[in-house]
């Protein structure tokens, strides 16, 4: 899957300044599950199939700061974006929690957790660091599940 511009009702109710009741879910973690699950049902696909969940082009400044210093601390004080297939964490690493705990990556540990039924015993296993070609300033996530 991969997700383009999120943000939680939360997030969008709070910047534009919308009045009254959220729906009843605000995180997310809960848009992602279920525009997830609409999907497979689209395509007839069970939802505990999902092994990727990739973030092009991340733009968020706390998201975007974590991934250089983990790439930091990973490359003697370089902060090199790699190509694809890029620098992989596991989640025993630091680097791989750190990515993880991001605005961008707890999403999906969230929604693995709240919908444990749907995925099963599903998590986050390794994430990765890449940009796709050299002239791409940004880079994308990949979370492994």
């Amino acid at each position: 899957m991969i997700p383009y511009y999120i943000f939680s009702p939360r997030h969008e109710a709070t910047t534009k300044n919308i009045k009254g009741e959220l729906v009843p879910f605000a995180q997310y973690s809960d848009v992602l599950f279920l525009e997830y699950s609409k999907l497979c049902g689209r395509a007839k696909a069970d939802v505990s199939s999902l092994k990727y969940l990739l973030f092009n082009n991340i733009e968020n400044p706390n998201t975007w700061s974590t991934v250089l210093k983990v790439l930091m601390n990973k490359n003697d004080g370089k902060m090199d974006i790699p190509l694809w297939p890029g620098t992989g964490f596991s989640l025993n690493e630091a680097g791989g929690r750190a990515l993880l705990g991001t605005q961008i990556g707890a999403p999906l540990a969230w929604m693995l957790i709240q919908h444990k039924q749907a995925f099963g015993a599903k998590s986050v296993v390794k994430v990765m660091i890449d940009k796709p070609d050299v002239n791409y300033v940004c880079s994308q996530l990949i979370l492994t599940a």
